[in-house]
């Protein structure tokens, strides 16, 4: 009698499979969507257990855009701040250089007076 891997009845029929119950080894179900196994005796994989992964699948993808979502508000609020801060430092950056223009004028006045010193 054999008793390797290629044994009589090793690895055959729906017994085989590691996911079947020793209740539903022996029943044959006609509509492999419709098994209530994890793996019907077709050994694809049930409606039922289908769906379990797919409800999985998208709530994880809920969660990652959820993520993504939240990312983004923080991305948004930071070019928010960075654009204001921007914006004051151009206007800190005109404002001294027109300073600087009126006291070159001031500087080119003193100048040109006679007897006008520095």
């Amino acid at each position: 009698m054999s008793s390797g891997p290629y044994a009589k009845g090793v690895g055959r029929g729906p017994t085989s499979s590691p996911f079947l119950s020793s209740s539903s080894s022996n029943r044959r179900c006609f509509d492999p969507m419709r098994c209530t196994d994890y793996i019907c005796c077709w050994g694809l994989p049930s409606y039922s257990s289908i769906l379990v992964v797919e409800k999985d699948s998208l709530a994880w993808r809920e969660k990652e855009l959820s993520v993504k979502m939240d990312m983004d508000d923080v991305f948004g609020r930071s070019l928010a701040v960075s654009d204001s801060r921007a914006s004051h430092l151009g206007t800190e950056i005109q404002r001294h250089i027109d300073e600087r223009k009126i006291i070159e004028a001031k500087l080119e006045e003193a100048i040109k007076e006679p007897g006008g010193k520095i």
